[in-house]
């Protein structure tokens, strides 16, 4: 409890601190996969730059999720690292166009199964190929 309260309070801080057109600042986000023992928080930093209409943002998340893998004690751990990045462009004081690209770097973890299944790693690389029109 006192590491997640540590976290909300660091993302609290970062969000404050701006310079300019410069922003750094935290994310948070509460996930819970459908096979998953327990709901995971998600948290992620971000840093924002304004150039006059144009936005670029890019942030790092890390997600850890536990499943349980049906054999008493065996348990599957999922850890997800996303790096995203994001262009934003004004067209309205209320709207912007938006794209970007992702990268999800993610490790499973085995433990307690019969037999000895080795870790893995998986790095999808996603794009969104048509920008995105969001209203304020």
């Amino acid at each position: 409890m006192k590491k997640l309260l540590s976290i909300i309070c660091l993302l609290l801080i970062t969000g404050l601190t701006t310079a300019q057109h410069l922003y750094i600042g935290g994310q948070a986000a509460y996930t819970k996969s459908q096979d998953a023992t327990e709901g995971a928080i998600m948290p992620a930093g971000a840093v924002r730059i304004d150039l006059s209409g144009l936005k670029l943002e890019g942030s790092i998340g890390y997600k850890a999720e536990e499943y349980s893998g049906g054999y008493g004690s065996a348990k599957i751990k999922a850890t997800s690292y996303p790096f995203l990045a994001t262009a934003f462009i004004s067209v309205l004081p209320f709207a912007h166009l938006e794209g970007g690209i992702g990268w999800y770097n993610t490790k499973i973890e085995y433990s307690g199964f019969p037999a000895s299944i080795p870790s893995e790693t998986e790095a999808v690389l996603v794009t969104m190929p048509e920008p995105v029109l969001k209203f304020l």
